[in-house]
């Protein structure tokens, strides 16, 4: 089997568990911030106000006290208004959990790298599956909230490997002496 081939099994593989692991998660409406961030707030509900996520911190939510500057998350929630058609929970939920799976996936091969190089083994599909689908994970996953995306807690684990590397571009724990 050719690695273009491995890697597509495993990620469907991956996407499959999870999606075992999250279906009746989708049966959800929305709650706690959502009604300030979301159903409440006008300003997702036209894409062209995206622009404007990015000048203002205002447009986020309808509570002053909870405006913070997170314009993508804004921006995000604008175009899974659009897709939907409207304020379906359904809509918002699939978005953060395509997040979650390619999240999940990138973590596998993020383990998979780190423990190539330290002794060559196949322990990080396990790793993955336990990072995507253990209890404690489950319990804490924010596919119920569309305002806190998994790309979101996601991205400093995305910016990791290329900081494994050393300037010699062998895999680096820590800077050289």
């Amino acid at each position: 089997m050719s690695r273009i081939a491995k890697v597509t099994v495993l990620s469907c593989g991956l996407a499959l568990a999870t999606l075992a692991a999250y279906a009746n998660d989708f049966e959800n409406g929305f709650h706690f911030d959502d009604f300030h961030a979301v159903s409440n707030n006008l300003f997702i509900r036209d894409l062209h106000n995206i622009p404007r996520f990015f000048a203002d911190a205002v447009y986020f939510s309808t509570l002053p006290d909870h405006r913070m500057y997170r314009p993508v998350v804004s921006s995000s929630l604008a175009l899974d208004y659009r897709l939907g058609g409207g304020l379906k929970p359904f809509w918002f939920q699939l978005s953060t959990f395509t997040w979650y799976v390619v999240q999940v996936i990138l973590v596998c091969f993020l383990f998979r790298h780190i423990m190539d190089s330290a002794s060559p083994h196949r322990y990080n599909l396990r790793a993955a599956l336990c990072y995507g689908l253990h209890p404690v994970k489950r319990r804490n996953r924010e596919l119920r909230d569309p305002t806190r995306p998994s790309w979101e807690s996601g991205m400093p684990k995305w910016s990791l490997p290329p900081s494994l590397h050393g300037p010699d571009g062998r895999f680096r724990m820590c800077p050289p002496d």
